[in-house]
């Protein structure tokens, strides 16, 4: 039961991080959307982060 709870959370987690990164990064090089250079190119990083969260959940979970 905890084991679910507990993937459900990091997959959650992992999905958030990745949706904010691409929409970031979308919007930064494909719309007017103006950041801050450190912005630019930690975006992009995001998204294998969230990546990294769901696989690490799922480890966890096991």
């Amino acid at each position: 039961m905890t084991d679910s709870i507990i993937m459900a959370i990091y997959l959650l987690c992992g999905l958030t991080i990745s949706a904010f990164g691409i929409l970031l990064t979308g919007f930064y090089y494909f719309g007017e959307l103006t950041m801050p250079g450190v912005f630019a190119w930690v975006a992009p990083l995001m998204i294998p982060l969230g990546i990294v969260a769901i696989i690490v959940g799922e480890r966890e979970a096991q």
